[in-house]
């Protein structure tokens, strides 16, 4: 139960969120707080074309998404939103604590909303001048910090969250901030972690009657920012609401040229990252129910079979250790079933590695090697990033270096009839396979296609999985046969 309740108008003051540059904002602050009495005629405007609705909720609504343009101010407005949260007084229960949570793809990200939220409570870590009023008295309250949170003395803390729906089971929430919510990528086995991270925190804020807001850049048609905006947008329903607006509107300093000039350059990705518009150029690469088929539950990585017929096939995606690229090596075989033997082979994944950053790339290197020779390879293929670097560093470690005559994105393309005809069998290693499942496909000027991760994802594991499972299906001819059946 909220036993105070200052607004998020008045927070935004305090957050520095003034002027008119943040006029849509102030629009969307007073629907929020259950005051859309109290909307201008040009905010009423601006709420009507934004919302599809005439109608303006007399009750904050439970739920808030936000869907809007690149730079228009979506962080900042979600830290104080977060700021307003953790100024209410809670009634709880002894040994209770109200969380203030914000949500990201990963930590770092949200700790950025984060920072905006906790500014207020910690004006001497930005050199800020204790100018605002209630600045003094809201640092006062402070009992405990730590990177990733801020503890209260009035039982509120404000914590960093990822996109992963175990973690955060079981809490009492104040408010949940989702930030980027149409770009979350689970790399722990979630095709789809957004619902299910929803889905988990929904519990949590029933007891102090939270709202969850969410402010995202829309992405794909799929997933539950679409859903949640093909369902509730125009819709008068009280308890959801979905406001969409271009970066423009929510912050009209930025300049119109800018976005013609991303317009001419790149009109889908521009109408969805300028004009707030879901991109109908994005198409899933493989289905759910294909990718399950081909995992056998269980296998980690299988011990090497030397001697017992058939070759190994390798395939490393270099990186260099210390950009956000994780550096993986794949290692795979063919097969063919005893009561087919004139039937295509199995291309069979047997083991998977991943340096993930920071990582000193002669160690990954060496102990790719190692890996190597476990199952008696001397010579690896892989594209053609630092090309000289990487084939001298395994040169130094006996193993010959081959660049692959195949683009990632013709890997794929090759990869996907193998799995959709059960050809492959796939080890039951969650980042790879939410790598494989969250991969695109998407028109290019050419007329061709490409497929490739979506933005701010990663395909290191599934990039190498699918060079090793192709070169060994390609050379399958002489696979040994094998019993069993698919």
């Amino acid at each position: 139960m909220v036993m105070s309740s200052p607004s998020l108008l008045d927070t935004m003051k305090l957050c520095g969120l003034t002027g008119e540059s943040w006029s849509a904002w102030r629009a969307v602050a007073k629907v929020l707080d259950g005051d859309g009495a109290k909307l201008t005629s040009s905010e009423r405007a601006v709420y009507e074309v934004c919302t599809g609705r005439t109608r303006v909720p007399t009750e904050p609504p439970a739920e808030a998404w936000i869907i809007k343009g690149r730079r228009g101010g979506g962080s900042r407005f979600l830290g104080a939103a977060g700021t307003r949260a953790a100024r209410r007084r809670y009634a709880l229960a002894p040994g209770e604590r109200a969380v203030v949570a914000f949500g990201a793809a990963d930590r770092d990200q949200a700790r950025v909303v984060h920072s905006y939220a906790t500014a207020p409570f910690r004006a001497e870590l930005h050199g800020l001048v204790e100018r605002r009023s209630g600045w003094a008295a809201l640092k006062a309250l402070v009992s405990r910090e730590t990177r990733w949170s801020i503890d209260l003395t009035t039982g509120v803390s404000l914590e960093v969250h990822t996109s992963h729906f175990g973690r955060i089971r079981g809490r009492t929430f104040a408010f949940a901030g989702a930030d980027e919510a149409a770009f979350w990528q689970s790399e722990d086995g979630s095709a789809n972690p957004a619902s299910e991270v929803f889905a988990a925190i929904r519990p949590g804020l029933v007891t102090l009657g939270g709202q969850l807001v969410v402010v995202t850049t829309p992405y794909a048609k799929r997933g539950p920012v679409w859903d949640t905006f093909s369902t509730y947008h125009g819709v008068d329903d009280d308890r959801v609401l979905v406001w969409r607006a271009a970066s423009t509107t929510m912050n009209p300093t930025i300049p119109e040229r800018a976005v013609q000039d991303a317009l001419e350059r790149d009109q889908s990705a521009a109408r969805a990252e300028w004009l707030a518009e879901f991109r109908s150029d994005l198409e899933s690469f493989v289905s759910s129910e294909a990718l399950h088929a081909v995992v056998v539950p269980g296998r980690t990585e299988l011990e090497p079979r030397l001697g017992e017929g058939g070759d190994y096939f390798a395939f490393v995606d270099p990186a260099g250790g210390s950009g956000q690229d994780s550096m993986t090596l794949a290692i795979a075989h063919a097969e063919k079933y005893e009561d087919d033997p004139d039937g295509p082979a199995v291309a069979v994944l047997d083991a998977l590695a991943e340096h993930r950053p920071p990582f000193d790339p002669d160690v990954a290197t060496a102990e790719c090697a190692a890996l190597l020779r476990r199952y008696g390879l001397a010579r690896v293929t892989g594209d053609r990033y630092g090309a000289e670097w990487v084939r001298g560093a395994f040169e130094r470690c006996g193993i010959t270096y081959d660049t692959s005559a195949r683009t990632r994105s013709e890997l794929y393309a090759e990869l996907l009839p193998l799995v959709n005809a059960r050809r492959v069998e796939l080890l039951d290693h969650q980042r790879m396979l939410a790598q494989l499942a969250a991969l695109e496909r998407r028109p290019v000027a050419s007329g061709r296609e490409a497929i490739d991760h979506p933005q701010r994802g990663h395909d290191d594991l599934v990039n190498a999985a699918a060079g090793a499972l192709v070169l060994a299906h390609a050379d399958a001819a002489e696979a040994p046969l094998r019993v069993g059946v698919l």
